[in-house]
């Protein structure tokens, strides 16, 4: 297995985590756009909460295609909320208090988004279906997550906005809110001719 990482510290916090049952992966500092291997040199690629992260992400798509072998397959982790209005909502909140700071946020790909990409090189999906479950997160537990800006969504935020709009949408969230969903984790498993 290897794997390829832009950020030094996330590869080191997956070492940290791995036990003496599991087989060390090689890891590469890598951008996901330029990959340093040659072409057609995996049978499979496996992408997680990575490609929303990615500016330029039809590049990273390319590039996994690329290293791919003839007959490999990609694997993409998809994530679906049954409540769709949770999310919706304290988007709009979020995104009219940045307004209020003339800060915009980059419109980021839906799931959608991706797998026209890869109909669009020629692939074939099959999404199998992981794992279901209800999940309940206290909104305090939720707000410090938020807080700490652990969600890839609040770091292009410059600190001094993020902070201005915070306790106003605490505030909010704390009368609007509620962190009662149901989630499917599913996996879009891509092959090519």
């Amino acid at each position: 297995v290897t794997g390829a990482d832009i950020s030094h510290l996330m590869m080191e916090h997956l070492v940290d985590q791995l036990t003496p049952r599991h087989a060390p992966p090689d890891l590469v500092l890598a951008d996901a756009t330029r990959l340093p291997f040659a072409d057609a040199c995996f049978p499979a690629v496996m992408a997680c909460h990575l490609l929303h992260l990615i500016p330029t992400w039809r590049q990273a798509v390319a590039e996994m295609r690329r290293v791919l072998q003839p007959g490999g397959v990609i694997i993409l982790h998809s994530e679906t909320n049954t409540d769709k209005t949770r999310p919706e909502r304290w988007t709009a909140k979020w995104n009219e208090l940045l307004a209020r700071h003339s800060f915009i946020r980059r419109k980021r790909p839906e799931p959608w988004d991706f797998r026209q990409a890869f109909r669009e090189i020629g692939g074939r999906l099959r999404t199998a279906i992981i794992a279901e479950w209800e999940e309940h997160q206290p909104l305090s537990e939720y707000l410090e997550e938020v807080r700490n800006r652990v969600h890839s969504w609040t770091w292009e935020i410059p600190e001094d906005i993020f902070e201005a709009c915070f306790d106003e949408f605490a505030e909010w969230a704390l009368t609007n809110m509620q962190l009662d969903r149901g989630v499917i984790y599913e996996m879009d498993i891509w092959t090519f001719d």
